[in-house]
């Protein structure tokens, strides 16, 4: 097999770590809330276990940020500039919460960015409450329903299968990007679907005919 450099030779995308204080970072969730959010970027810090002690952190040596959409915006500027950017979840917050979803690895998005698609890749992203992603709107901070966000926000991955097909992800990607697609058009038609009596809504935009493609930025994270 060719080795496979992604270290932007050839004009391909340079997926380096080439600047850790940035590129490198620590998401503390102190609670369920957005707005309990703490990201901290450094090449040094290593992960503290109470609140008194990250806000103990030296403001001088790691970079701090505390509003929720300021980490979404930071995050987003990271990927445009160095289009990879390395964040450890907090895996001792959700299991003092008794592994509850609503402390699980956290994935904000705002639903109305028509130009970016975040796509989170987990072989954990399983039914519903047992979903080990945590999506929520960056705007209201509400989590997002798992019927919503499942194979276009949150893919599960099966792991023999990403070894044994080499376009899997690929596949992935692009079923995610038409249910985005469907999601797009009919919040652009703002108008009720006729569908039979009692179906929901999300039911309605899986009906939805296929269209080409939105062009946008498509940001996968991969666990």
């Amino acid at each position: 097999m060719p080795s496979v450099k992604m270290d932007g030779a050839k004009g391909a995308k340079d997926f380096r770590l080439r600047a850790p204080h940035e590129q490198r970072a620590l998401l503390y969730r102190l609670g369920e809330g957005l707005n309990e959010t703490v990201l901290v970027q450094s090449a040094t810090h290593t992960r503290v276990q109470s609140r008194d002690e990250i806000n103990q952190i030296d403001p001088d040596e790691h970079t701090l940020t505390r509003d929720h959409l300021d980490i979404h915006q930071t995050i987003l500027e990271v990927l445009k500039k160095y289009a990879v950017m390395g964040i450890q979840e907090d895996f001792p917050a959700y299991r003092a919460s008794g592994w509850s979803s609503r402390m699980g690895k956290l994935l904000t998005v705002d639903q109305a960015d028509y130009q970016t698609q975040h796509i989170f890749f987990d072989d954990n992203a399983d039914d519903g409450q047992d979903c080990i992603v945590d999506v929520r709107d960056v705007v209201t901070g509400e989590k997002l329903p798992f019927e919503q966000v499942i194979d276009m926000y949150v893919v599960k991955v099966h792991p023999h299968r990403a070894i044994l097909e080499p376009d899997y992800f690929v596949k992935l990607i692009e079923t995610a990007v038409a249910k985005r697609d469907a999601e797009i058009r009919q919040a652009e038609q703002a108008t009720p679907l006729e569908a039979p009596a009692g179906e929901s809504e999300w039911e309605q935009l899986q009906r939805m005919p296929d269209q080409d493609y939105l062009m946008r930025t498509v940001l996968p994270v991969l666990y």
